[in-house]
């Protein structure tokens, strides 16, 4: 009988050995697919974040990045699930744990630029389209936008 081993969804930090898993899954994921390849200056930039990891394992299956901006605002990116992952509800995980890592440090909303392909996956998940279609990394994407649920 084969034991179910939680995944445990959680905050990481550049440079521990979660981190290089979380940068090789979104070079597979991402990247790959499209021809691209993180350039040392994506890297750089990922120490401002707040880069969330599901973990099973030891293995990173999914994750994104919570970048800060102006206005109380997170911008989600690089948000990716391990393939033979994908459909078991580990993004609707991750999407929540980023929820309370929003309220936690006091943003009041997650924006991102989705990809077309991913809108309906970001609906159900609470976010809404905002803005127009446009290409960013030579494929459509489209402005979304969820609201955070403070406590009082």
């Amino acid at each position: 009988m084969k034991k179910n081993v939680p995944i445990q969804v959680q905050i990481i930090k550049c440079g521990t050995p979660a981190y290089a898993l979380v940068v090789a899954l979104r070079q597979i994921i991402l990247r790959n697919p499209l021809g691209l390849y993180l350039t040392t200056t994506d890297l750089e930039n990922d120490k401002n974040d707040h880069i969330i990891a599901a973990i099973k394992n030891g293995v990173v299956i999914g994750c994104c990045h919570l970048t800060p901006q102006p206005n109380k605002v997170l911008k989600l990116r690089q948000m990716a699930v391990a393939a033979e992952h994908q459909g078991n509800k580990i993004g609707a995980g991750i999407l929540q744990y980023a929820d309370k890592v929003g309220v936690e440090f006091g943003y009041n909303n997650i924006t991102m630029h989705a990809r077309l392909t991913a809108v309906d996956f970001y609906k159900i998940n609470g976010y809404k389209v905002v803005g127009k279609q446009f290409d960013e990394v030579g494929i459509p994407h489209i402005l979304m936008k969820k609201m955070l649920e403070v406590a009082v």
